[in-house]
């Protein structure tokens, strides 16, 4: 009997850590994430397109490979591809991010951004701690520790890696 394909998981996570710190009466700040898909796999992989690898013979046979990610920008776009509901407000009242019936952003990827940049950082990293808990294959990327912003932990070279082969060149 053929397989039959079953609608992604979806999960609630309540944002207790950022409640405590915004000191949040009443409702708890949720977030809905969904299981990624082959679909989101895919377009999660286009960041990793937009490397650019320099190789530069440094000794005898030793080339070195440098790639830079920005872990806030994998970091939004596994958010994007993922997040299906989050009653967070904007400064006015209204939702910040918008969704359709399908549990999906309603949203342009640029409007996402623009949304998401208003986030304090550590409210985007516990969403994104959210997200690697239903989409675990994905939990391979450096996440900054402690109080840092995020930006600087991406200057830092959080998303850096450098290869050296052990086979020599030529």
């Amino acid at each position: 009997m053929p397989i039959k394909l079953k609608a992604p998981l979806l999960e609630e996570f309540e944002l207790k850590e950022i409640d405590e710190m915004y000191e949040s009466e009443g409702e708890s700040t949720l977030v809905t994430i969904r299981q990624a898909t082959q679909r989101e796999h895919e377009l999660r992989a286009v960041v990793f397109n937009r490397i650019t690898r320099q190789y530069t013979q440094l000794g005898e046979g030793t080339v070195r490979e440098v790639q830079e990610i920005p872990w806030t920008e994998l970091a939004r776009k596994e958010v994007y591809l993922t997040l299906a509901g989050c009653n967070i407000e904007d400064q006015e009242g209204k939702q910040l991010f918008r969704f359709n019936k399908e549990n999906r952003l309603a949203m342009k990827e640029l409007d996402f951004r623009n949304a998401w940049g208003m986030l304090d950082p550590s409210v985007c990293r516990e969403i994104h701690k959210s997200v690697l808990k239903v989409n675990f294959v994905w939990d391979s990327t450096p996440e900054p520790t402690g109080d840092e912003d995020l930006l600087e932990a991406s200057k830092d070279g959080a998303g850096s890696s450098e290869n050296v082969p052990l086979e020599e060149v030529g």
